[in-house]
């Protein structure tokens, strides 16, 4: 009777030890195991796409950039005083502005300079006009690579013709300095800023 309970007890021993060693694999092989996240199949839905509900930023035009307008030429008549060279080859010039006035307006203001003329004269001067310089102020421009410069020629006074900046020179030089030629010295300038435009020979009666 005394050998059952020992029986008994050592089948529940050997149960016991049977059922450690099962949880004991079953943890390991649950370490040892990956854990592999389920694959989407092929009837599984796209990912949506983001949508991007912002407006779109409205398109600036550029204003455009204003160009430079050069500066309005200023017309004159006047007589050349003096001309020096530059030393970028271009040329100083000196002028005497005057006004040139014409006929009742030429008559007027030469009775009021000379109250004393005598009609005949005031007649000759309303037809060629009257050059008249009350103002004792020089002015000094230079010329430009642009500069256009007229006239006449030399065995023809009536035809004023555009000639080249070396042949301006040539003549105006001689002129200025009282050598020959020194009719060439009444102008009609054109000035824009400090830069001589144009000159063009007037003819006087």
């Amino acid at each position: 009777m005394k050998r059952i309970p020992i029986l008994i007890l050592a089948i529940i021993v050997v149960l016991v030890a049977c059922t450690g060693c099962r949880m004991m694999e079953q943890i390991e092989a649950g370490r040892a195991t990956p854990v592999i996240p389920d694959e989407a199949g092929p009837d599984a839905p796209a990912p949506e796409e983001a949508t991007d509900t912002s407006e779109p930023a409205p398109e600036v035009t550029p204003e455009p950039t204003p160009e430079s307008t050069p500066a309005p030429a200023e017309e004159s008549c006047a007589y050349i005083t003096a001309m020096s060279m530059g030393m970028d080859g271009q040329t100083d010039i000196t002028f005497d502005y005057v006004d040139w006035l014409y006929g009742e307006d030429a008559r007027t203001q030469y009775l009021e300079d000379y109250p004393d003329t005598e009609e005949e004269a005031l007649e000759i001067i309303e037809e060629i006009g009257y050059i008249r310089n009350m103002n004792p102020k020089l002015r000094t421009y230079r010329t430009g690579p642009d500069t256009r410069y007229f006239l006449p020629r030399p065995e023809d006074l009536g035809h004023i013709v555009e000639v080249d900046y070396d042949t301006f020179r040539e003549r105006m030089f001689p002129a200025v300095e009282g050598i020959e030629d020194t009719y060439l010295t009444f102008v009609k300038v054109y000035v824009a800023g400090e830069t001589i435009q144009q000159i063009e020979w007037l003819y006087t009666p």
